[in-house]
């Protein structure tokens, strides 16, 4: 009987053959790499502008297109504003300023080095005969808010941010004394909301509002027709 034929051997490949294939193999599962890369950098993305990250700016979101430029109106910038007095009213309404006396003082040096605009240089050095000590202030509580209002009466001052944490931290040290003169420097800080002001500008006047009423709260309710009327 004639012997049955062996298989035949798989055929061999060449070398050239051989990196060819395994170069496409290696492309095939870069590829894959690189899809699965650009997918989670998809995600990320998206989850980051429900988030509203930007680069650690907060007053304002990514827009999907990305326009810098793009008109607001002002009830969109009154939705960017954050207000959040009530949880550090708790925390710090029973500090005490460092030195022991005043926060209105204690705070003077601070914004010395954080505004150097020349109004604000400028309110320093009118004020500063008056502002050194508790006790000076108390005395001349009333100069002192002629020149606070005066100066926050400046159009578009840049001294804006300083002078309304200044407002509040003088009713903060006169308490109850600061209420003859609520209602005008209510009067005077809810004239600086303007439809055209910078989101940061509200927010600043929102807080200053809002930390006036948490001061005085106790004559606030005392006199309150007159406070809303």
């Amino acid at each position: 009987m004639p012997k049955p034929a062996a298989p035949p051997l798989p055929a061999k490949r060449s070398r050239s053959s051989s990196r060819s294939v395994a170069g496409t193999e290696s492309k095939r599962t870069n590829n894959d790499k690189d899809g699965a890369t650009s997918k989670k950098a998809q995600k990320h993305s998206m989850d980051s502008d429900d988030e509203g990250v930007d680069g650690g700016l907060p007053f304002k979101k990514k827009t999907k297109s990305d326009n810098r430029h793009r008109f607001e109106s002002f009830s969109d910038k009154i939705k960017q504003v954050k207000v959040n007095v009530a949880n550090r009213f708790v925390k710090n309404y029973t500090d005490s300023p460092e030195g022991g006396e005043s926060f209105f003082v204690e705070s003077l040096p601070l914004w010395r080095d954080l505004n150097l605009t020349p109004e604000f240089t400028r309110y320093l050095r009118e004020s500063s005969r008056y502002t050194q000590s508790l006790q000076q202030i108390l005395y001349h509580k009333q100069l002192i808010v002629d020149q606070l209002v005066s100066f926050l009466e400046v159009p578009n001052t840049p001294a804006l941010e300083p002078l309304l944490n200044l407002v509040t931290l003088l009713a903060r040290d006169l308490q109850e004394e600061f209420f003859p003169y609520f209602f005008r420097v209510m009067e005077t800080v809810t004239k600086l909301l303007k439809p055209e002001s910078d989101p940061k500008r509200i927010e600043w006047i929102f807080n200053t509002l809002t930390y006036l009423f948490k001061y005085l709260a106790v004559q606030v309710t005392k006199e309150a027709n007159e406070t809303f009327q």
